[in-house]
């Protein structure tokens, strides 16, 4: 391939690139989280029960306040039958109920809206809200709150997050590349390539006619730390042909046959580690798996496609050459590292199998619980609002017992004790209204919650639904959103775990085939499950329940991280086919990949850091979690791995 070919192809790849990017700028959101919510699922019939017989009814709460407290009565304003009069007569309104608790203090009302045919009920929420608003009586403060209003909240801060964070990121990873390497040339290159495979997976997923979702909205971030850490690979063993006087488009040559097998390998079990989320009863999960897994293949095959040529239009030049002569100290450490972990090899192995079991031992502690408003930043207007209602009511969240036709005999007591039981509860703060009946005799009573965590919620629906089974209803549910997040997330751990056993067998599969070895594809699987371990463990040890987000960081990390294991692995076996003695290969193992590897895990483990700086929870969340497994990771390469390589060191490797 000549220079001009060069240069068309990366005209051709930036084109490819522009028209993607407009795909991704043209991403739609999606404002209901429909993706958050399980399908299949027991909850998931619970609720198409409730709004088969009772229809789809989406509350909303609305405060009133006085300006001046002891000014005006609520109760008593006649200014406020007008506006509620008015609230009723907005289109998709189906109800609006003063509840009881209103007082002096606060009138506060229910409203209830249709979900419109279009299916834009979202659209109908705003204009509802901002028609009261607008329309509210002077001398008070309005107030509004509810389920639909949340997930708006959260949709919209996700969406805004995501436009924060990936040039924060561009920027810091920029700035690593430029510490790593000081050539512009490289740093352009390597964020390029990466950011090639951004674009155009947003592309196929505006086609695709994929919306933006919480969970979603971290592929950007994801993707362009394994894209540099991919090309990071490519840049060190291109240096590597440059310091031996090797010309630019030889040395791309040797750089992409000595790393195309190893990089086969890495984006397999990348791709394996993304795949495991598929096991999730929650849709966004399950995208998110397949368009992470398709992203890290465009990635890969862009970053061969576009760098190669990249260097050999601009890095031309003799400078190239001294970047790779700077490294003799690394060369000195790697033979002190081999050497070190030569005589202590059992010590490092036995130590490092101690911290795991322990670990292990926390797994039992394991708990999920998740607070939906506590994502958004404090200082949010949803946020805000929700709390101060909350604190005046008692709650803003509701969900639904439903009661088969079948009633037990004597039903109206039972039912009796059965509310008084219910509002006895400490999460509840107060009952909706007396019972209802649909035409087909499903009894519905409709239930004000407080504020809390999954945790909690999902005992009580259980003590709920066990109660009302006992006292003769035998097939007894709660429905409404409240129930969906809180049992999903229990479902979510339950499938992640189970997701990295599969994804750990796959990436054993994989790794034994590629080193045709059984015993460095269980080697390899270790220092990749420690880490797992440790964060979980960690978290359970720490007494912090999981979210949504650290529930998946197992399965995504273990995916990443496993490139750096099977890159050194890849060396080391290449040494020992050559006939080198254990030792000797891992201080070339070092010497060749570690530098690779450690710039790749800083810069992956920083570029997830950058997310701190975000406004919501969960994303602060994901960054220190992800940063620390991705170190955790790299010393268990660098140390835990050798020594146990190096623990018998008489045994042969398969060749």
């Amino acid at each position: 391939m000549n220079a001009k070919s060069d240069i068309i192809l990366l005209l051709g790849l930036a084109l490819l690139a522009l028209i993607s990017g407009f795909g991704f700028l043209a991403l739609d959101l999606d404002r209901e989280n429909r993706s958050m919510k399980s399908r299949d699922t027991a909850q998931a019939a619970a609720e198409a029960l409730r709004d088969r017989e009772f229809g789809q009814e989406n509350p909303l709460i609305f405060m009133l306040e006085p300006l001046r407290k002891g000014l005006i009565d609520p109760s008593h304003d006649a200014a406020l039958r007008p506006w509620i009069q008015r609230i009723r007569q907005l289109e998709g309104v189906a109800q609006v109920s003063v509840l009881p608790e209103s007082s002096p203090d606060a009138q506060y009302l229910v409203v209830l809206v249709d979900s419109p045919e279009s299916g834009q009920f979202f659209d109908r929420v705003q204009r509802i809200v901002e028609g009261a608003r607008k329309s509210h009586p002077a001398g008070y403060h309005f107030y509004a709150t509810g389920q639909a209003l949340g997930e708006m909240a959260i949709s919209r801060a996700m969406d805004e997050e995501r436009d924060r964070i990936v040039p924060i990121l561009l920027g810091a990873l920029f700035l690593l590349l430029m510490l790593a390497y000081r050539s512009f040339v490289l740093s352009v290159g390597v964020l390029a390539s990466a950011l090639l495979g951004i674009l155009v997976l947003g592309g196929i997923q505006w086609m695709w006619g994929i919306a933006v979702d919480p969970i979603s909205s971290l592929l950007p971030p994801v993707l362009l730390t394994v894209g540099v850490a991919g090309s990071v690979h490519f840049i060190e063993a291109f240096l590597g042909g440059r310091a031996e006087g090797v010309p630019t488009r030889e040395a791309t040559r040797r750089a992409f046959q000595d790393l195309f097998w190893p990089a086969l390998l890495t984006v397999s079990t990348t791709i394996a580690g993304f795949l495991g989320l598929l096991l999730s009863p929650i849709p966004a999960v399950r995208q998110f798996g397949l368009l992470a897994g398709l992203g890290v293949a465009l990635t890969c095959l862009l970053t061969f496609l576009w760098l190669p040529a990249w260097l050999r239009v601009f890095a031309k030049g003799q400078s190239m050459k001294r970047l790779r002569c700077e490294r003799g100290a690394w060369s000195h450490l790697s033979s002190g590292m081999a050497i070190f972990l030569g005589h202590r090899a059992r010590a490092v192995a036995i130590g490092g199998a101690a911290l795991v079991l322990f670990f292990v031992w926390q797994w039992v502690g394991i708990s999920v619980d998740t607070h939906p408003i506590l994502i958004l930043p404090s200082q949010d207007a949803f946020r805000m609002e929700t709390e101060h209602v909350a604190q005046a009511l008692g709650g803003i969240e509701t969900f639904d017992l439903l009661l088969p036709e079948r009633s037990p005999r004597h039903a109206m007591g039972k039912l009796q004790e059965l509310r008084r039981e219910m509002t006895e509860e400490p999460l509840v703060a107060d009952l909706i209204g007396m019972t209802e009946r649909s035409t087909s005799g499903l009894r519905r009573q409709r239930v004000l919650l407080r504020p809390s965590g999954t945790r909690e919620r999902a005992r009580l629906f259980d003590r709920i639904e066990s109660r009302a089974q006992q006292l003769g209803w035998s097939q007894a549910v709660t429905a409404g959103a409240p129930v969906i997040v809180a049992k999903d997330s229990n479902q979510l751990v339950r499938s992640q775990l189970t997701g990295m056993a599969f994804t750990l067998l796959f990436l054993w599969l994989t790794m034994s085939l590629g080193f045709r070895s059984i015993s460095l594809g269980a080697l390899g699987l270790i220092p990749n499950l420690v880490p797992a371990i440790l964060l979980y463990g960690g978290l359970a040890f720490a007494d912090r329940p999981l979210s949504v987000g650290s529930a998946m960081i197992g399965s995504v990390l273990l995916g990443l991280t496993v490139d750096d294991t099977i890159h050194f692995l890849y060396r080391y076996k290449k040494s020992r086919v050559f006939g080198s003695s254990p030792l000797v290969s891992i201080a070339r193992s070092f010497r060749i990949a570690g530098r690779a590897l450690t710039i790749t895990t800083l810069v992956q483990a920083f570029g997830f850091l950058v997310c701190i700086f975000g406004a919501l929870e969960s994303s602060r969340e994901f960054a220190v979690l992800a940063s620390a497994t991705m170190i955790v990771a790299l010393f268990t390469d660098f140390f835990l791995l050798p020594s146990l390589m190096l623990f018998n060191r008489a045994r042969p490797v398969q060749s």
